[in-house]
């Protein structure tokens, strides 16, 4: 048998649970509720994986904690300085979209700007070269593209 004060105790729960959720602003849920999409160029420059890694770490690292609004776009040009001679370059680019506001996340931008890294693999090389892509959802776009 249940104590009184448990069933009004889960009751306030009840409760407190529909206020918070009414509270969420609906830029959140919208950007949880959205899904990925990845879409690959296929054509190109190719890349190294090591240059991208290091294009995205100095990426995400500048742009930790920044606030994106809707229209806010920031781009970055990151010199292949693998390779010897140097060659080519890394554009990487990050934009609100729809409305939407968010803030960087370090890790967050990190695992979107791999997913175009990882899943639009050169056919010449697929385990080690990249030719870049963009991922979007209904809030934002991350663009990786090798130059």
């Amino acid at each position: 048998m249940l104590c009184p004060n448990m069933a009004m105790a889960r009751g306030v729960l009840r409760l407190y649970m529909l206020v918070a959720i009414a509270l969420v602003p609906d830029f959140w849920l919208s950007l949880c509720a959205s899904e990925e999409v990845v879409t690959c160029y296929h054509s190109g420059y190719r890349m190294e994986r090591e240059q991208i890694m290091q294009s995205i770490d100095s990426f995400c690292f500048k742009y930790n904690g920044a606030y994106f609004y809707s229209g806010r776009r920031v781009h970055e040009i990151y010199a292949n300085t693998i390779s010897l001679p140097p060659k080519g370059h890394v554009d990487i680019y990050a934009e609100a979209i729809n409305g939407c506001t968010w803030q960087m996340d370090l890790n967050n931008c990190r695992r979107l700007l791999l997913r175009p890294s990882k899943e639009c693999n050169s056919a010449r090389d697929p385990g080690n070269q990249t030719q870049g892509g963009y991922v979007t959802n209904s809030c934002l776009r991350f663009t990786l593209d090798p130059n």
